[in-house]
């Protein structure tokens, strides 16, 4: 079972396939081995890698971890939080 994901001119991840044989509908196809790469998500070319979409505008994307990170880094005390974008903090989750 191979995975495969159709990739626009800018890199945009358009259709994403899972199954035995490349597709053979129209796009620029690619065979790659990331199990979890959706629709939204951007290929990069040069490192033959995904990433995924933007979380927020604030944040900026890692291109050794592939991740997206906020401009504060998030508390690490065993709490929950979620970050508020307006205020560019964390806010623990009370409920």
């Amino acid at each position: 079972m191979g995975f495969f994901a159709n990739i626009s001119d800018s890199g945009l991840v358009v259709e994403h396939f899972t199954g035995d044989s490349i597709p053979t509908s129209e796009g620029n196809w690619i065979e790659h081995t990331y199990m979890h790469v959706f629709a939204g998500f951007t290929y990069d070319s040069d490192l033959e890698v995904f990433y995924p979409p933007e979380m927020f505008p604030s944040w900026t994307l890692n291109k050794n971890t592939q991740m997206w990170e906020s401009p504060i880094t998030e508390p690490t005390d065993g709490k929950l939080y979620t970050w508020d974008e307006e205020n560019q903090e964390w806010d623990l989750i009370t409920e």
